[in-house]
């Protein structure tokens, strides 16, 4: 997945919520111990997450791999610290901020995901300065890599509804009195008021978050992965693109 530098914050924090989600594991592998930890100041995901390098304590990371195999950690941070000898068969979801300078590096990465017969996804992000890392890995493993576009907001709210349905049968069974009655003088009016599937929705676009007043899921180029950025596509009959400025004006007219 390509993904310029200044966007990767947020595209980790996407990429998370659209391919992983609540209920699942996801390691991030960081080429640094500097970057882990940046990683782990600028990445605000819902989940749960820890910071595992050789900088960690051998005592408190035996104790934060206990949590993620608990299911009470749900994303790790980390350097090459769990690419090798460690068993986490029911591991979902694998992401390497960049592209490795060691093609056997991407093999134990890669590989502590899709285990024991198991799916399992392992994306790489990589930008035009390290683009040609990621081919030399493609030619001699010999892997035919699937090029994916960034998540859209459509997409990100569409997994964030996933998961708050997910959620919906557990928090049901283990409702108690207390938590009941705090709620249950709105609960009568949205059950009075609001009984159709389109209000449903609402209630669940509510829930969910990241939309705003107007309703303007927002967009983000497929090329560069920036936000708030749309990829146009140009399509001339009987001309002849000369250079830049010719399509900047196309755009312009098209425009006004």
């Amino acid at each position: 997945m390509k993904c310029p530098p200044k966007s990767q914050s947020q595209m980790i924090v996407d990429i998370i919520t659209v391919f992983g989600g609540a209920n699942s594991k996801t390691i991030i592998f960081c080429p640094t111990k500097q970057m882990a930890n940046d990683i782990m100041q600028s990445v605000t995901v819902k989940y749960k997450k820890e910071l595992l390098h050789g900088d960690i304590p051998q005592k408190q990371r035996e104790i934060i791999m206990e949590l993620f195999r608990q299911n009470k950690i749900s994303v790790i941070i980390t350097t090459d610290v769990m690419a090798r000898g460690i068993d986490l068969p029911d591991l979902d979801l694998v992401l390497l901020v960049e592209p490795p300078n060691d093609v056997d590096a991407y093999v134990h990465r890669s590989g502590r995901t899709g285990r024991m017969g198991r799916d399992g996804i392992c994306i790489t992000l990589y930008n035009n300065y390290n683009k040609t890392l990621l081919e030399r890995i493609e030619k001699q493993t010999k892997i035919n890599f699937e090029k994916v576009d960034p998540p859209q907001p459509m997409d990100i709210m569409a997994a964030s509804c996933r998961d708050s349905v997910k959620n919906l049968d557990k928090i049901y069974h283990n409702l108690n009195e207390d938590i009941m009655n705090v709620f249950k003088n709105f609960t009568d009016e949205i059950v009075n008021e609001y009984t159709d599937e389109r209000k449903l929705i609402a209630s669940l676009l509510c829930i969910t978050g990241g939309i705003d007043n107007n309703l303007n899921l927002g967009s983000r180029s497929f090329i560069t992965g920036l936000q708030n950025s749309k990829t146009l596509e140009i399509r001339i009959k009987n001309e002849t693109i000369q250079n830049r400025g010719f399509l900047y004006k196309l755009l312009n007219n098209a425009m006004n």
